[in-house]
């Protein structure tokens, strides 16, 4: 039975890694991080999911961390949103617990296949 997870090659990789830094230095070198970081990110991570990749929680964890930043933000101007940091601190932690958990998963399996 073939692996029906998806495994991305090395230009698969270098076009989602090259695309994310190439959205996210434009972005910091006008100052500011703003929602085409969060878009690229969600989209990364979107994909990721659909090709069945077990690196779709670690895209998720990126846009995770760009939530935070851009909720810090906000928060400095009105701490009303600190709660808000909380939460996609917990969704950030959550992403990688099932990164570890879902590769460890596709160890066994292809221990298993052997």
């Amino acid at each position: 039975m073939s692996n029906p997870l998806k495994e991305l090659s090395r230009k698969e990789w270098c076009l989602w890694i090259g695309s994310l830094l190439i959205v996210t230095i434009s972005n910091r070198a006008g100052r500011q991080l703003d929602y085409l970081t969060l878009i690229a990110t969600s989209f990364l991570a979107a994909s990721l999911t659909m090709l069945r990749s077990s690196y779709y929680a670690m895209a998720y964890a990126a846009n995770d961390l760009v939530l935070i930043v851009l909720w810090s933000l906000a928060a400095i101007k009105n701490p009303v949103y600190i709660p808000v940091i909380m939460n996609f601190s917990i969704f950030f932690i959550n992403d990688t617990y099932g990164f570890l958990s879902w590769r460890k998963r596709e160890r066994i399996q292809i221990s298993l296949a052997k």
